[in-house]
Parts: structure tokens; sequence; C-alpha cells
């Protein structure tokens, strides 16, 4: 079987398309796929008018399949909400990976695309779970790669953004494998919002409430078992300045947190969304207290298996309870959350998994 043909148009530098970038770099480096970067696509895919010029939330990618003998036009929509962000990426595209996909609400929406939505809706799929990332190798491609480019398209430009000399503008992920000891600590340690438009500001109030609800909740009856707070910024100041934390919050200071705790708490952000650090802890093979997720994965993370749920302050409690109590509980899960993380969001995992999900369409 040929080496898979993928040739990469970077359309966005940001960490939500980091992760796409990084594991198709790792794919190339193990020798998996041929990469290519190109400087003229098949298709141009753009966020939409009310998205970022910059198309931050956007990926695209052409895959040539062997057996159709056809390229397969890839877009990868990253957006933390569940519109569509890029209109002419699905339907332009063969294939369109979404990661905050809420089918009911595409099926059901009142939008630009509401005529053609039942006959693009199949081109729609599950991307899986998102984090800003770098490859070890994508220092030694960019700069190669990005040497000849027309101004126009501002490829070079953005090829630049991606690296600062010959470092990436990213992190490789942190990995810590389930063996390495932790301590019996409950981590929470987020931010609270202020609304960025009027018509989320209900949600966002609610959201920064039940922050609050469990954070202060998990800090009164766990006491010095309990690591956390609300990083300090003007609305955590007013709200509740008890609860902003005294640990340091760079990202650095802030894994040494995540090691250092046997179980992590993850809320859901702003428009509901599975925020980076749900990966994080999967990559740190940590214990989950989670909020039920509402976007669709690819591969559910199971109740008991990979997480315990909350609906409220005290069931955060109990689930943090059973988890520092049963050890062997807390082991299993651990263990189960890095081999999902390997299988399922490693850079190199996730991206060539879509790929296959591509072709097999």
């Amino acid at each position: 079987m040929k080496t898979p043909k993928v040739r990469l148009f970077p359309i966005s530098d940001s960490g939500y398309a980091s992760q796409v970038h990084a594991g198709l770099f790792d794919l190339n480096a193990q020798g998996e796929i041929e990469l290519e970067l190109i400087e003229t696509p098949l298709v141009k895919v753009s966020e939409r008018s009310w998205g970022d010029p910059q198309n931050r939330r956007l990926a695209y990618l052409e895959l040539f399949d062997e057996e159709s003998g056809r390229d397969l036009k890839i877009c990868y929509d990253l957006l933390d909400g569940p519109e569509i962000i890029s209109l002419n990426g699905l339907a332009a595209c063969d294939i369109y990976f979404k990661r905050s996909l809420d089918r009911d609400f595409l099926r059901n929406s009142e939008d630009e695309w509401t005529s053609d939505r039942q006959q693009l809706l199949p081109k729609v799929k599950p991307y899986g779970l998102n984090c800003p990332v770098a490859s070890n190798y994508e220092p030694k491609l960019l700069p190669y790669q990005s040497r000849s480019s027309p101004p126009k398209l501002g490829f070079k430009g953005r090829l630049s953004r991606l690296i600062r000399g010959n470092e990436s503008a990213f992190t490789p992920m942190v990995e810590i494998e389930p063996q390495a000891p932790a301590e019996d600590l409950i981590l929470f340690q987020t931010r609270l919002h202020k609304a960025y438009a009027p018509q989320y500001t209900d949600e966002v109030d609610k959201l920064n409430q039940v922050r609050i609800d469990v954070l202060r909740t998990l800090k009164r009856e766990f006491g010095h078992r309990f690591i956390g707070g609300f990083i300090p910024n003007p609305i955590a100041n007013e709200l509740c300045p008890d609860l902003v934390t005294d640990n340091r919050f760079s990202r650095k200071a802030y894994f040494k947190l995540v090691k250092k705790c046997k179980v992590a708490l993850f809320t859901r952000g702003i428009r509901q969304s599975i925020g980076w650090r749900l990966p994080e802890f999967l990559a740190t093979s940590r214990c989950l207290v989670i909020e039920p997720l509402l976007y669709e994965l690819p591969n559910p993370l199971e109740e008991e298996l990979h997480a315990l749920s909350f609906s409220n302050a005290d069931s955060a409690v109990s689930a943090c309870d059973r988890l520092l109590t049963d050890a062997t509980f807390a082991q299993n899960m651990r263990a189960e959350n890095f081999r999902y993380y390997e299988n399922y969001v490693r850079p190199s995992a996730l991206v060539k998994n879509t790929l296959l999900a591509s072709v097999n369409a």
C-alpha cells in the first residue's frame, strides 16, 4: 500500500488549528503520510462574515485517495459553538469535521445555509477534542516550505507566524503516563468570564455561578486536599475575591499542579464548548470529574470508565470523594484516560483517524 499523500494549505496560524498541523507533521515524520505544503488549494475556504478574517478556527487539507483516484478536500471547523463556521467549506469540501457538533442544532437552526442543510449534513462528522499543541518536527519543515510564497495569498506570513526563529509558537502536549505518582488531591483552577456579546449574558452568568458554587463547595469540603481557585481578573476579583487562586498560573506552573493532583475537575465553557483543558487532562492521565458533554465526539467518553459526571456542587463532591477513597478505581480510570488520549487525542492519532474516516466516508 502506497503512503497517502496529503497537501496542506495553512489558512490559520492559531491554537485552534495547531492540533491538525501538529498531527500532520508527526505523521509525516513517522512515514505514515507524505506531506506537502501548498500555495494554491483546489478550493478556497474561509470563515463566515461574522467569523475571524484570519480564519483562526479553520484548517484545510487535500488527501489523495488512491482507490478513487481523486483528491479529497477536507475542512476542519474548530469553532467553540455549534454553528457552521465555513459555508463555502461545507459546500465545496468532501468532508467537514466539526469540533462542537450538535446535529439537532444544525437540523433545526434558522441559518444562512438552511435551504441546503439536508443535502449537506451527511458531510459533517465529529472532530474530537481540540487543544493548542505543536509537533517537534514543525521547525524542521516549516522554514523550508515557506521560502517562495506569493504575498497575495499571505502564505509566507501565515507560516512565519507559526514559527519564532526555529521554535514553534506552540508547545508539544504534556504527557504523563498513569504509572507516574500523584497525590490524593483535587484540582479545579479555572476562570470566570464576561459575556463578549449581549446575547450570551445569561449563559455566561450561569456558567460563572456554577463554577463559583462548585469551587466554593470543594474548597470547604476537602480543605487541604483541594488545590485551585479562579485566575485573577476583574470579574473574579469583584464576584468572589476569596476564591482567587494564590497559585502561579503560567502554563509551566499549571502543569506542575496537574502532575501533583490525582483528580481534575472540568466544566463546560462559553457556548457549552469542550475546552482545551479536557484533552490536556487525558494526556496527563488524570481522574476526571466533569459536567456532561453536550457535543458529539467520534469516540465518546464513558461514564465510570473515563470520568464521573456531576450536575451540581454536591454531586461533584461525591464523585471526587469516590476517586480519592477507591485507589483501584482511580488507577483504572487513569490508565483508561491515557489510553483514550493515545488512540483519539494525540495529534497524530486524531488526524490519522480523520484521514481514515475521509477515505471511508
